[in-house]
C-alpha cells in the first residue's frame, strides 16, 4: 500500500513541479555559494562548490563555467598563466554543456551559457594575441 501511495504522488505534476523547484533552488544556491566564494577569494572553496554544482547538475553548465570564473581570477585577467590548462579544460567543459543546451532546450538561460563561455575565450584569446591584459583595455575603451 505505501509503495502504490509513493508511486502515485511521485506521477503528480504538483509534486514533481515542487521537487524541480527545489532541484532549481538548490542549483541556484550552490551557484551563489560559488560567487560570494570568489569574490572573498576563497579559491578552493569556490572550486569545490563549482564541483558539487557539477556533480549533482552535470548537464548544466554553470559548474564548469563557475571553475572558469575561478581560474580567471586566479591568474588575474590572464597577467599570470598558472592556471591556464585548468580553466581552459573547465572552458571546454561549460562551452560544450552549453552548447548542448542551446541545441535541446533553447531558452533564455541556455544562450546565455554559450554566451559566457564564448566571451570568456573571446577575451582570453584578445589577452594572449597581444599580452594586453583585457581588464586594462575594457578600462582604456571605456574612456576613450
Amino acid at each position: 500500500m505505501r509503495l502504490r501511495v509513493l508511486l502515485f504522488l511521485a506521477s503528480q505534476p504538483a509534486v514533481l513541479a515542487f521537487a524541480a523547484g527545489a532541484r532549481e533552488e538548490e542549483r541556484i544556491a550552490l551557484v551563489r555559494l560559488a560567487l560570494e566564494a570568489l569574490h572573498r577569494e576563497s579559491f578552493e572553496e569556490a572550486l569545490a562548490t563549482a564541483a558539487e554544482l557539477s556533480a549533482g547538475f552535470p548537464d548544466d553548465p554553470a559548474g564548469a563555467l563557475s571553475r572558469a570564473n575561478v581560474y580567471q581570477t586566479m591568474m588575474r585577467d590572464y597577467r599570470n598563466r598558472d592556471h591556464e590548462g585548468q580553466f581552459m579544460a573547465a572552458l571546454a567543459e561549460g562551452q560544450r554543456l552549453a552548447d548542448e543546451a542551446v541545441r535541446s532546450r533553447a531558452d533564455a538561460e541556455a544562450y546565455f551559457g554559450r554566451a559566457t563561455a564564448r566571451g570568456y575565450l573571446t577575451v582570453y584569446d584578445s589577452a594572449a594575441a597581444d599580452g594586453f591584459p583585457p581588464c586594462a583595455w575594457l578600462c582604456a575603451a571605456s574612456v576613450i
